[in-house]
């Protein structure tokens, strides 16, 4: 059973995927995220990796827990504190599992250069040259 509601786990996606420039991540899962609850402005300053100005608080713990990571490979004690204080050890893991296996998935896609289907528009070039 999740620890963390389909909201913050389709929100943790969208980051994941934005830092490591994986578009066809964020092609599959932007419009789950907007389905459960993710706002289309928070979404739009995901895309520019730009920290939203309007999160929940838990928004605000899972945000702070990932952009640590994925910028120092590890996280701040307090930001530690905080997402054990709000989720419990079982999210520190499941939020850690979620987060490395959409790195895992999204570097796969874009070493394949996995487009996203013509027409569609992503906020973000990919990281290959087309």
């Amino acid at each position: 059973m999740s620890q963390l509601p389909l909201r913050i786990r389709e929100f943790a996606i969208l980051i994941t995927g934005r830092e490591i420039q994986a578009p066809y991540v964020w092609y599959i899962h932007e419009p789950i995220a907007l389905r459960a609850g993710i706002t289309l402005e928070t979404a739009g300053f995901l895309a520019k990796q730009q920290h939203p100005p309007h999160l929940t608080e838990d928004e605000r713990i899972v945000y702070d827990f990932l952009t640590e990571l994925h910028h120092t490979h590890m996280v701040q004690d307090a930001t530690y504190l905080a997402m054990r204080q709000r989720f419990g050890d079982a999210g520190i893991v499941e939020l850690t599992a979620l987060d490395s296996y959409f790195a895992l998935l999204g570097q796969q896609l874009n070493v394949a250069r996995t487009p996203v289907p013509e027409g569609v528009i992503i906020p973000f070039n990919p990281p290959w040259k087309a």
